[in-house]
């Protein structure tokens, strides 16, 4: 119990994300690309589950076609432990219109993706978000959210249990947050305008930032990332981001995840130069800061740390002690064992042999005091027996007397 206490005392601590500027001067690595399935489909948005790393293939805008969903394994490892590539394709599915699916959040506690659609092509679709099976990306309903505007990306906060979305451009690109059951509870604020770009992608909640990159295609600006504040609801950072392209003449950055601590997934449409519509994921780590102690506090964890040593080793110690004694003496020891065990250590130890030791003693007096009163009572007994003799002594006496008189 010691080590693991002196272990978790010595483990480093870690703040998190420490400001917006931990987002400027990201290095991003291409780690996973393929060619997009149907000659007019676009790939729009990206979420991650624990198992999947899940994005929508857009077929059409024009037709009332079924989009393309793709997972993609996450981890070394499926949901049954069993060894499989990083992301080598799970499963896919196309029996869905999901609109544009432009943006998409994972609830894990309800096993659940929310699915942004931006357009209401069937306007029965008009401010509603779908909902598609986290596990098997099948289709289960939707949710009406409004009937003033459609809803352009989506993000999920676990610690809040709640959700941000954006809005299209009739409610002025504006953040909006919505309770466990979809119910708006805050406004953020209007954003039209206030970067770079002329519309916006998905979105991705983490910590107290809403990532997004604005639409820049086609403007020759390059590439941009957004970081929001939710807390002081404003825009923190526009920062220009450089993905390693090779031989790409048109490209639009799609979605935004995160698969780790600090680690971040683009999905970046890609027109290459040879003719080939592509689309791929690119990766990055945000750097976190190291949580910083007070002098008092580093004092504090220095003198834990010593202070678990000194009752590991008292503990090590009094177990070499233990089996050090004669069988027959074990078994008093045990319980002593239990409590050194449970890291109580020398002191606790010493404490019980000093109890011990006052018990002997006590123990030795009581003999001392139950022979002593054995021995009065012995000694009363031998006087009452004298005391009976001389009597009868004396009585014997005045019967030989009184015989001589009479005679």
């Amino acid at each position: 119990m010691g080590t693991g206490l002196l272990a978790a005392a010595a483990s480093p601590c870690f703040g998190g994300i420490s400001e917006a500027s931990a987002f400027e001067n990201l290095t991003w690595e291409k780690v996973y690309e393929e060619e997009l399935l149907t000659p007019q489909g676009v790939l729009q948005s990206v979420c991650a589950t624990e198992d999947y790393i899940i994005c929508i293939e857009n077929t059409s805008d024009e037709e009332d076609l079924p989009d393309t969903v793709s997972a993609y394994y996450r981890n070394n490892t499926d949901s049954q432990g069993n060894p499989v590539t990083p992301f080598s394709l799970a499963m896919r599915k196309k029996e869905t219109n999901w609109e544009h699916g432009n943006g998409m959040a994972y609830n894990p506690s309800r096993k659940e993706i929310y699915v942004a659609p931006y357009t209401a092509n069937d306007p029965e679709n008009r401010g509603c978000l779908f909902i598609m099976d986290g596990e098997n990306l099948q289709y289960k309903g939707k949710i009406k959210v409004s009937d003033t505007y459609n809803i352009l990306g989506i993000g999920y906060r676990a610690d809040q249990d709640q959700y941000v979305i954006q809005t299209n451009e009739e409610a002025g690109f504006s953040f909006r947050i919505l309770d466990h059951q979809f119910q708006e509870i805050e406004n953020l604020g209007e954003y039209q305008g206030s970067s770079v770009g002329t519309n916006f992608q998905d979105l991705h909640t983490t910590e107290d930032y809403i990532l997004n990159f604005p639409m820049t295609l086609h403007m020759g600006i390059g590439d941009y990332l957004n970081v929001y504040s939710i807390a002081e609801k404003k825009l923190l950072l526009s920062s220009q981001i450089t993905f390693p392209f090779t031989d790409v003449k048109n490209e639009e950055p799609e979605g935004i995840c995160e698969t780790g601590p600090g680690e971040f997934l683009a999905a970046v449409s890609e027109d290459r130069n040879d003719g080939r519509r592509m689309f791929a994921f690119y990766q990055t780590q945000v750097p976190y800061e190291e949580e910083l102690l007070t002098e008092e506090q580093e004092a504090e964890e220095q003198q834990a740390e010593e202070q678990q040593a000194e009752e590991q080793q008292a503990e090590e110690q009094a177990e070499v002690q233990v089996q050090q004694e004669k069988p027959e003496k074990q078994e008093g020891y045990r319980w002593n064992r239990k409590i050194a065990g449970i890291g109580a250590g020398a002191g606790l130890l010493a404490g019980l042999c000093f109890g011990a030791c006052l018990c002997r003693i006590h123990i030795l007096r009581e003999r001392k005091r139950k022979t002593a009163r054995a021995r009065i009572a012995r000694q009363r007994i031998i006087w009452e027996k004298e005391a009976e003799i001389g009597y009868q002594e004396e009585k014997n006496r005045e019967i030989a007397e009184n015989r001589k008189k009479l005679i």
